[in-house]
């Protein structure tokens, strides 16, 4: 879990360093990244100190099937598919399409995309296969949860 939580809370200061050529402002972004993340970072055993939910979920905003699965994967869970495969089996693959989609009209909208023909009550008719999904995904972490974290999940 410590090294996903690391990487996501470190990703745009490494993305600025990697693009950055003026040398001075290169030492000081370095500095600022050990200074601010040196205690998260080790090879192994649990991070030194507690991550905010601010830097935990990070980069969480519209989430997209891949995000809902990299998230669960920040707990530990990296068989989060695989478990909601599992569960939802023959709609699987209509879940994680009709998630996909969602994620990009709504986006979309978001960006006043003026070739968007959908309306939000098109959408509605997507409600129940969210519902199913979201139950699911709900009866997978905790289900992860107990065997993993805490047995009175």
């Amino acid at each position: 879990m410590g090294t996903f939580c690391q990487v996501a809370s470190t990703k745009h200061l490494v993305s600025s360093i990697k693009d950055t050529s003026d040398t001075t402002r290169l030492a000081t972004q370095l500095f600022d990244l050990i200074n601010r993340d040196l205690p998260y970072w080790q090879s192994e055993g649990p991070i030194g100190s507690p991550l905010s939910e601010e830097r935990f979920n990070k980069g969480f905003a519209s989430p997209s099937f891949n995000k809902i699965a990299s998230y669960f994967g920040r707990f530990g869970h990296v068989d989060y598919k695989r478990d909601l495969g599992f569960i939802l089996a023959g709609d699987f693959a209509t879940c994680k399409t009709l998630i996909n989609h969602i994620v990009d009209i709504r986006n979309k909208i978001a960006h006043g995309n003026p070739s968007l023909s959908k309306t939000p009550s098109d959408l509605l008719d997507a409600a129940s296969t969210v519902q199913v999904f979201c139950r699911s995904t709900d009866d997978v972490f905790a289900r992860w949860c107990k065997q993993n974290l805490c047995p009175i999940r």
